[in-house]
Formats: C-alpha cells, structure tokens, sequence
C-alpha cells in the first residue's frame, strides 16, 4: 500500500494531514489487530460534554492547564480529527453506545425522542450479555435513565434532583458529585470485568467552575474544562488504587463541540462547523500499548463500538458504519465520509434541518444555502468555495442522499420535563408537520438571539419589553413556538388575557396540541371566569390522550383553586394510577379541600412512602394539619417542606399561619415575607401580613404588603378582599 501525505497546521490540533489510500482490500473492521490483554478487559468511557478538540493543550491550545489529560495522552492513543454526528448530547451518546447512526437509531433530539431497545448493537446490554458488570453515572438531567440511553445497564446513577424555580445548574451537577456517587459501584465490581461509562457535563453551560479555576482562567469555558480535567484525574487516580487502570480499555472523548462565537454563535445545537462537531478522543489500551501516539486519518463517535467490541471479543455487526479506530486510515479507503446532522433548527424554529459531509479535506455543509469548505487552507471555515469546486460540491451531495433524512416527529413530553430541559438551554416546543421550503438557520439567526433576549426580560419581570419582543420574533417567524409562548406568558403576567389567550392558541396550530399550552390555556380560560370552556378543553385533550399524568395533576390543583373539586378529584385520580410521589401529593391535597382530610393524611403518608423527601407532600400535610387547627404539627411539616425545598412558598405561608396560631406572630410575619419573596402573586399572603402586621406596631410592613395586593391581585379573584384591603389602608393612614 502506498500513501501520499501533505501537511499544514491548523488550529484544530496539531498537523492536519490529508491522507489519499492508492489501494487497500481485504479491511476486517470487526476485529482489528489483536491487543495484548484487550479480550475481557475492563472497559472506561469518560465523556466530557461540550468539549473542543482545539480547546485542548494535547490538541495545541496553550491557555488552559490540563495535567491529568496530558498524563493519560501519554499512555493512550490521541485521535487527530474526529467528528460527532449531531451536536446534541441525546442523539449523540446514542450513536456512540450504539455504533448507529442518528438516521438509524432515530433520536434526532433531545427533547421527545428514547433510544429504542432493539437496535443492532448497543455496548451495555451487548456486554451485560457477555459477562460484564455493566455500570454507568452521568451528569445531567438530558442523560435520564427514562430515555431508554440506560438500556443494559446493571447500574444506572442518575439522581439529579429537581427544584422548581432554581436555575439550570439543579438539572446537572459536577463530575466530581457524579464520580462520589459511584464510587462504591466501582470498587465492587474491580476484581471483576466491568464496563464503566462515565459522564461529565462540564464545560456545558452554565459555565460556573468552581475555585481554584474560576479565579485562575480568564475564559470561564476554559475554567470548566480544568475543573473536568481535575475530575478525569480523580477518577484515574481510583483506577489506578484499585489496580485496573494498566489492564484497562479507557477512552475520553465528548459528544460534540461548542460555538464559542467561531461563527456567531456561541452555544451548539444549530450549525455543523468544525467547531460543534469536532472533538477529541484519547484510546488508552491495556498495559498502555501504544501510548504517546497519533492518528491523524478522519475517525468518528460510530467508531467506538466497534473498537471497543472488536478489543474485548464481542462479535461486530457488518451493518454498522463504524471502523475499529486500530484499523484507520485503511478501514474505510479513500472514499470514506463522516455524516453529522442537526434537526433542532427545524424541530424548534421551522427553520431547515442541516447535514454535512467530511471527506478528506472537504467539508460540505447541506442546507438553503450549501456551504463547503476547504479544511487545509481554511480550517476555520472562513471562506465558501461551492462556486469554485462545484465538482465536489455535486460528488458530495450525491452522497448524501445515501442517508435517511426523513424526519419522524417527536413524542410528546410533559410540561414538567420541558421546563427542566429549558433550565439546562434545551428549548422543548418542537414542530411536528413542516411542509415547503424552509428558511436557512444562518439567515434566521437573529430571531433567536431576539427571542432569548425576550426570556431575559420575561425572567427579570419586565412583561411589557418581553412581549413587544415577542410580538417582533413571531411576525417575522410565525413557526416559531417558542416565542409564542413567551409572547403568551408575557401578556398574561400583563393582565391582557384575552391576547394572551390567542398567542397559547397560535403556538399551538404550529406545534398540535401539547400539554404545557392545554394547561397554560385552561389557566387563561379560568382567569377570564370561562370555567366551563376551561373544563371541556381539558376534557378533551383528555380523552385525546395529549395530557400525561404530570399535565393532570397540574390541572387538577387549579381547577381546585376554583372550586371545581369534583372534576379535579377525577382528573387526580387518574393521574394517580402512576403511583409517583408527585401525582399521590396531588391527591392528598385535593381530598385536602374536599374537606377528607383523613383521606388525605393517608395519601399523603402513601407519597411519602414512595418518595420519604418529597417536599410537596410535607407541604400539604402542613396544610391539612393547620385545616384540622393542629398548628404543632402543621409547623413541623412546614418546616419540613422549605428544609428540602426553599422556593415552596404555599409551604412558607402555610408556616407562617401555623407560627401565628402558635403565638409567635414575629415568626409568623418573616415566614409569610419568605412566601412572597419565593412568589410575588402569593396574594393571600399579602393579605397576612397586611392585617396582621399592625398587631406588632408594624404599620409601614403592613402598608406596604397592602398596596402590593391592591395593586397586583386579579379583581375577578379578590374583589371583595381588595376592598377589604383598601379599607384597612384608609384606617392605617395610607
């Protein structure tokens, strides 16, 4: 075999080298060359989200310190150019346990797609299957069990809590938490063989590295990757203690990359530049053979599977695209092609979904607007030269119609999760039916940057800004679901019900019916006085089967807030089949109002049986306690309730009402404050503080929490409270 090579540097790495294959046959992808030790070895995939190659010291980027990386380089095998498949954490680990392509295990996104059961290969369930301990701990909420990625895993450590109302860091958390809580699995399993796939989520955004590396790195991205380096060493640090770190197969590599602004954006999802799918990947083999060494021929995330088979032994399906990376650059020839696609545009925006192409130096780029670049002479993807080269442009776009782009649409989730996938950056509306030409993400782009700075208002309070924004963004993109809601959401916080009611309904036609927007129109409907339309479209999305168990308990606590207990028992009790701690929570606190509060006790104890922290059922119990005039206990579960969970602020009032009866109105008065700092609508507690401050000489406390009642509290609701309230005011002279 003859090979011809040219090199230049680049600033993905060190030497970009274009490798030309005269003539290879007889490639065996499934096994590769025999490795000494490598059958039945232990097996180590570390996965740091987010993470470009070019934002590495082994890859030639010298303003980051990464010790422990640069130790395991030296005993592992660092692959030059790798390319992930889709710039999105799901559908990208799917491919990399899999050894499948997104158009063949079909989860496109993040939000409304599971890895199915049965795909041809997959490396948990495959070694599970031939005698592995199969074990696995990750970082962020994206990464669920519940997706199906937890599939032939014997353990699975996912328990991110959620917190309502904390901001996106309760949905992920460090790597060295993720690695604590998996030590123990670890150490039982070290004698035996054991596949460990571990994942951190750093340096995803939020970037908050802790100290010492927030303070030592002026780019906070580089901060977060220091702080995942040290976690690496910790882990490598306990491999090494336990003696498997010689005998093992470890491999670090990252899903996907991020924008960092390279081409105006600064996050992933939307674009397929080398900067959100380039990543790094360090293949240590037992005994450290190999170490110190580089490939440099174009490898992909499909490759591990079989690598990491073909090592220990397993059989390698001849359907799957990957190559044994030992095998590279032979495996594939000259003609070889990496895909990589991103349907989040589409999925989110009714903008066109993109897909690429990386052949040798080439990358083509499909969409609207095709883009094609020359990765030697331009490795920051600078300049389009489909005019010039229309010959490749055409070569490679044949190409591509070698892959399944035809889009499945996505699975309903419930508005619980879409909020969680929200706080972590990952819109959750998605498009169901697009038909037509759809505009270029490129072009569109501003919108989005529009949008989040609508959010940003809509967060900080400022409705009105947030909606003339919106209102802006939609004319423009009327697919775009997202700023429907936001638009929504603002005009309701405003008061303007009516347009509010409409923009729900205009983000629905584009999406179908989902259940946050059910939900969130039923709301509407309730605050205008129309109960029985608010109640029949329920009904109905009911008998649809669009609200799921977490949409119907939701819609049963505000049905109760109106008094239509009979139809919210129904719909509690059906969410209640689930027999979740949350949807029992739920119950108890309807039966709570229908005056059952036996009945509720019991439920409520039955919440906490499945789930002894659940701090919603803590809450009800202090409600039901102060409803049966036992102010002790009810302090004792309120406490309770804002000890796992300080943003509960029924809990803080119901607290503050228990202290009260208790004698201790000083209390009593700073728990209801907590209340309305945890929610400004707590309108009942306004009203607390407002007749009840004056009791301790506390007349500007108590002015201050009546004006805000007078001022903020729906009319149709509080009439005659609010008049209540102005009487008072007159009488404390304000």
């Amino acid at each position: 075999m003859k090979r011809k090579t040219q090199s230049r540097t680049n600033v993905f790495g060190v030497s970009l080298v274009l490798v030309v294959v005269l003539a290879f046959h007889g490639c065996s992808r499934q096994k590769g060359p025999k490795i000494e030790g490598a059958e039945g070895a232990p097996v180590v995939l570390i996965s740091i989200d987010t993470l470009r190659s070019d934002r590495l010291p082994v890859y030639g980027y010298d303003q980051v310190e990464t010790p422990n990386l640069d130790a395991f380089a030296r005993d592992a095998i660092t692959f030059e150019r790798v390319y992930s498949h889709t710039p999105l954490t799901l559908p990208s680990h799917a491919s990399i346990l899999s050894g499948t392509l997104p158009d063949h295990h079909e989860v496109r996104d993040n939000v409304g797609y599971y890895v199915p059961e049965d795909l041809v290969g997959f490396l948990p369930r495959d070694l599970a299957v031939a005698g592995y301990e199969t074990g696995a701990a990750v970082s962020a909420y994206v990464l669920r069990g519940e997706t199906g990625i937890a599939n032939g895993f014997d353990f699975f450590e996912d328990d991110i809590r959620f917190q309502e109302g904390v901001a996106g860091g309760a949905l992920s958390r460090r790597g060295d938490e993720t690695l604590s809580s998996a030590r123990d699995w670890l150490r039982s399993v070290a004698a035996e063989r054991f596949f460990f796939f571990f994942h951190l989520y750093e340096p995803h955004l939020p970037w908050e590295a802790p100290e010492p590396y927030a303070s030592r790195f002026e780019d906070p991205y580089d901060a977060e990757v220091a702080a995942a380096d040290a976690v690496v060493g910790e882990l490598i640090a306990e491999l090494k203690e336990l003696e498997v770190y010689s005998k093992a197969i470890i491999i670090v590599l990252s899903d996907h990359g991020e924008g960092l602004r390279s081409h105006g954006y600064m996050e992933h999802g939307f674009f397929l530049y080398r900067e959100d799918i380039q990543v790094p990947l360090l293949l240590k083999l037992p005994k450290q053979q190999q170490g110190g060494t580089r490939r440099t021929a174009d490898a992909q995330l499909v490759d591990l599977y079989p690598t990491i088979a073909g090592l220990v032994g397993l059989p390698v399906d001849e359907s799957l695209p990957g190559c044994s990376l030992l095998m590279l650059p032979e495996c594939g020839g000259p003609d070889r092609i990496v895909y990589s696609e991103s349907f989040y545009a589409r999925l989110h925006f009714g903008w066109s979904d993109l897909a690429s192409l990386v052949q040798g130096k080439y990358h083509y780029i499909d969409g609207p607007e095709p883009e094609l670049y020359d990765l030697e002479e331009d490795p920051l993807e600078t300049t389009n030269i489909l005019r010039e080269q229309r010959r490749v442009y055409g070569a490679l776009n044949e190409r591509l119609e070698e892959f399944n782009r035809q889009l499945e649409p996505p699975m309903e989730i419930d508005e619980e999760t879409r909020s969680r996938l929200e706080a972590l950056g990952y819109l959750g509306s998605s498009q169901r039916d697009l038909e037509g030409p759809l505009p270029d993400p490129k072009s569109e782009f501003q919108a989005l940057q529009e949008l989040n700075e609508a959010r940003n208002f809509l967060d900080a309070g400022e409705f009105e800004q947030a909606a003339t924004i919106a209102r802006q963004v939609v004319e423009a993109n009327p697919r775009m679901i997202d700023a429907w809601d936001v638009l929504g959401n603002a005009l309701e916080q405003q008061g303007k019900l009516d347009g509010a009611l409409e923009a729900y309904r205009q983000g629905m036609e584009v999406s179908g019916p989902r259940s946050e927007v059910i939900l969130a129109i039923s709301r509407v409907q309730l605050e205008l006085g129309r109960v029985e339309e608010a109640v029949a479209g329920i009904e109905a999305a009911r008998q649809a089967g669009v609200i799921n168990p977490n949409s119907m308990r939701r819609i049963g606590l505000q049905l109760v807030e109106w008094g239509r207990t009979e139809e919210a028992l129904s719909i509690v009790e059906e969410a209640a089949e689930d027999g979740t701690a949350e949807s029992l929570a739920a119950l108890g606190r309807v039966l709570s109002e229908m005056d059952r509060q036996q009945d509720a006790i019991d439920t409520l104890n039955r919440s906490l049986g499945v789930d002894p922290d659940n701090a919603r059922a803590y809450e009800y119990l202090g409600l039901v306690y102060l409803r049966l005039g036992e102010s002790a206990q009810s302090r004792g579960y309120s406490e309770r309730a804002v000890e796992l969970d300080p943003s509960l602020a029924d809990a803080w009032n119901n607290l503050g009402a228990a202290l009260y009866f208790l004698g201790r109105p000083e209390e009593a008065l700073q728990a209801w404050e907590a209340a309305v700092e945890q929610d400004p609508s707590q309108y009942e507690t306004l009203f607390n503080i407002g007749i009840k401050a004056p009791e301790l000489g506390r007349l500007d406390q108590a002015r201050v929490a009546l004006r805000r009642f007078i001022e903020t509290a729906p009319a149709r609701r509080y009439a005659a409270d609010i008049e209540e309230a102005q009487r008072i005011l007159r009488q404390l002279g304000g």
